[in-house]
């Protein structure tokens, strides 16, 4: 069974903080979610994959077509994306409404969300050598797996933030 790993993010390194068991519980309902609010045709997450409907699915971070709070959580999906450590209550608060839209808006009974949420914040305070967190969301294909294993470095263009968004999501 895949499962979804929340990382604390180095320059050259990636650490696993906690595993969540089945990967379809942190990108799947959001993607899906999104899929259904643009009004795609089949908002399940498998037609999306390789389709033009996922570019539309990713492109919504950056419209109006969706809440803030789904937007924070779907570019959190995104590979190699950090979470600044100084955003981590605002984070928190929308992968929290994130996981509430989710129940009550798909045909998911769960998510991972709150969990993710609770983990950030309950996590002790980053060092000066972390750049912050981030989500691998199926251990099929991690990314953060694979940068655990090469020579890539990690830096600030890879962050999202509340500045990211104001100036890119709206």
């Amino acid at each position: 069974m895949s499962c979804s790993t929340l990382y604390k993010v180095y320059r050259t390194t990636a650490r696993g903080l906690i595993q969540f068991r089945n990967g379809y519980g942190s990108g799947p309902p959001v993607w899906e979610m999104v899929a259904a609010k643009l009004g795609l045709e089949n908002p399940s997450t498998v037609a999306m994959f390789g389709s033009h409907e996922a570019r539309k699915v990713w492109n919504a971070v950056r419209g109006t077509e969706i809440p803030l709070s789904w937007k924070w959580a779907l570019a959190f999906t995104f590979d190699k994306t950090i979470l600044n450590p100084e955003d981590t209550e605002i984070a928190a608060n929308a992968f929290r409404e994130t996981h509430q839209d989710i129940l009550r808006w798909t045909r998911y009974t769960w998510s991972h969300w709150e969990s993710i949420a609770d983990a950030i914040e309950g996590s002790p305070k980053l060092d000066y050598r972390a750049l912050g967190f981030a989500l691998g969301c199926t251990s099929v294909s991690d990314p953060w797996e694979d940068f655990i294993r090469s020579s890539d470095r990690a830096d600030e263009t890879d962050m999202i933030n509340r500045t990211w968004f104001a100036e890119v999501a709206g």
